[in-house]
């Protein structure tokens, strides 16, 4: 059994962050399982443009309001607490956030824990 706290600075992986977000891998790749969870909070005024081309990534908004662009059809969707939305066909996208918005962000194959997203918006994989 494997227990964490968000949040938790003594695990030897610290939060990751990025031009407009900060992630707290809360499981990774070396725990051993098919998938890793990661806590996200994106600030508000954020647009992040991705592309996981290595990684299907599933997103459970906890709090904040934003929306979702998908990059090939152009649909827009709205984000707030309660959301899931998954990327489930390597989905380019562009996530807003109107506020800074926190998810719980699954991705398969694991995340080794200390991506960060490369000039075409995806981890890589290693």
């Amino acid at each position: 059994m494997i227990i964490r706290q968000h949040g938790d600075r003594s695990r030897s992986l610290e939060t990751v962050n990025g031009p407009g977000w900060e992630s707290d891998r809360i499981l990774v790749r070396s725990d051993g399982f098919p998938y890793s969870i990661h806590i996200t909070t994106v600030t508000a005024g954020t647009s992040l443009e991705l592309h996981y081309q290595n990684h299907i990534e599933a997103v459970y908004c906890i709090s904040g309001h934003g929306q979702v662009q998908e990059a090939d059809s152009g649909a827009q969707h709205v984000i707030t607490a309660g959301t899931l939305y998954v990327l489930n066909d390597h989905d380019r996208h562009t996530l807003y956030a109107h506020t800074d918005i926190q998810g719980v962000c699954i991705f398969t194959p694991p995340t080794a824990g200390d991506e960060v997203h490369d000039e075409r918006g995806a981890y890589p994989i290693r």
